[in-house]
């Protein structure tokens, strides 16, 4: 029996992404790491010095912002839509996006004393992450026994598991490798044979250092059983429709009778003679 495919990939879908990503320029120089996904608050938490300039540069060549020593702050036309809300030392960019991902220098120059001189410069490389997707559910029935369930999804570094009305079917661990779908391809999935009867709600729940996803699947007890009876009674009926057939065209052969063949000649027949006797005559009798 061809095994049957149920593939869903939106039931039900929902993005868990919650919290903040929150950069820290902080007192020390150097280069820092910051990591974020789509959609959460892009928080920059800068110098709380005074009587200080700060300058913001993406990519070494775009000022972001430029605040003087009396607190004057000066935002570029082209991320100034960027900006959600600027707070003594912190600056809200509001829901990150693919935009943010960059390269970011803060440079701090000092007054008074220090008047003109650079006193810091921090540098901080952003990357915000795609949110993961909403991850694919299938189920293949091979019979009224046996199914499959796999869970795909895409994304860098996600983690599966997969639950029926929670108890725990299978889930990846940390730093596991996954299949995949193809050799460049950052797809992964995972796949478990239960059993063909087992209902509910099956729960495939992917995630990653930055988001999270999940999708409802209502798994279908596989109905095998039901193809084969209909397949096998039409093949008994076929056979014995064909049975009668055959046995039908052999009577009619054997009770056909033999016609006579036009122009026979009276070869091979053979003549007698037949002498028929009369009844004995009784005497007259006399008047």
């Amino acid at each position: 029996m061809k095994p049957v495919y149920l593939i869903v990939s939106v039931l039900t879908a929902t993005v868990l992404t919650k919290g903040s990503i929150e950069c820290n320029f902080g007192d020390s120089t150097g280069t820092r790491q910051c990591h974020g996904a789509e959609g959460q608050q892009l928080i920059f938490h800068l110098s709380n010095e005074t009587n200080t300039e700060l300058k913001l540069i993406k990519d070494a060549k775009y000022r972001i912002f430029k605040k003087t020593e009396n607190g004057t702050v000066t935002l570029d036309e082209k991320y100034i839509r960027q900006f959600d809300q600027i707070q003594k030392g912190k600056l809200n960019l509001g829901q990150a996006t693919n935009r943010h991902t960059g390269q970011y220098l803060l440079e701090e120059y000092g007054f008074g004393s220090d008047d003109g001189k650079i006193m810091k410069k921090v540098e901080i490389n952003l990357t915000i992450h795609a949110q993961v997707p909403k991850p694919t559910v299938s189920q293949v029935c091979f019979s009224p026994e046996l199914m499959a369930v796999t869970c795909s999804s895409k994304g860098d570094g996600t983690e599966i598991s997969m639950t029926v009305d929670d108890n725990v079917l299978i889930q990846s661990k940390h730093g596991q490798s996954l299949s995949s779908t193809g050799r460049n391809s950052r797809a992964s999935s995972v796949s478990i044979n239960i059993h063909g009867q087992l209902t509910g709600n099956l729960v495939c729940q992917v995630w990653n250092n930055y988001s999270r996803n999940k999708t409802i699947f209502p798994l279908t007890a596989c109905k095998g059983s039901d193809i084969v009876i209909p397949v096998l009674a039409c093949i008994v009926t076929t056979f014995v429709v064909l049975a009668l057939g055959l046995l039908g065209v052999k009577l009619c052969k054997r009770t056909k009778p033999t016609p006579a063949k036009s122009g026979d000649n009276e070869e091979g027949i053979v003549y007698s003679d037949v002498k028929l006797k009369q009844p004995p005559q009784r005497p007259q009798s006399s008047t």
